[in-house]
């Protein structure tokens, strides 16, 4: 489960804007694979249902 939040003075402003980065979070996991459900509420967390975790290919940094 993934909370969300604007710090936002204005009650509509914070609704607004929290949407908005809710809205980016679920945009970007998707085009990553990840799946996400959501039912677009403020007062509600962005859940990411279960998936295969993959080990990730470390790569060596290169080193002047």
């Amino acid at each position: 489960m993934l909370a969300f939040g604007a710090y936002e003075e204005d009650a509509a402003k914070h609704e607004a804007t929290s949407l908005a980065i809710a809205r980016e979070v679920c945009e970007v996991l998707g085009r990553h694979g990840v799946r996400t459900e959501w039912n677009g509420s403020v007062g509600e967390r962005i859940r990411i249902p279960p998936f295969e975790w993959r080990k990730r290919q470390w790569t060596q940094v290169a080193r002047a």
